[in-house]
């Protein structure tokens, strides 16, 4: 298996939607709409690239920047 640098960010991508949305579920919000301003910078999506391309290391997996 290669994991590409797109699978990567769709991975992280997911992550973070998947965190706000079990946040908003608990707190009755109905909208993502906070949460997708809130996120903007990206700051959080880079800490999950890096953690998922330490899993990636750290299991031998191949990666591709393609």
């Amino acid at each position: 298996m290669t994991i590409t640098a797109l699978q990567i960010d769709d991975f992280a991508e997911d992550a973070l939607n998947t965190a706000c949305l079990a946040i908003q579920t608990r707190l009755g919000v109905d909208d993502g709409g906070f949460a997708s301003m809130f996120f903007s910078d990206n700051e959080v999506k880079s800490k999950f690239i890096e953690y998922i391309k330490a899993e990636i290391h750290n299991y031998g997996i191949s990666y591709t920047e393609d």
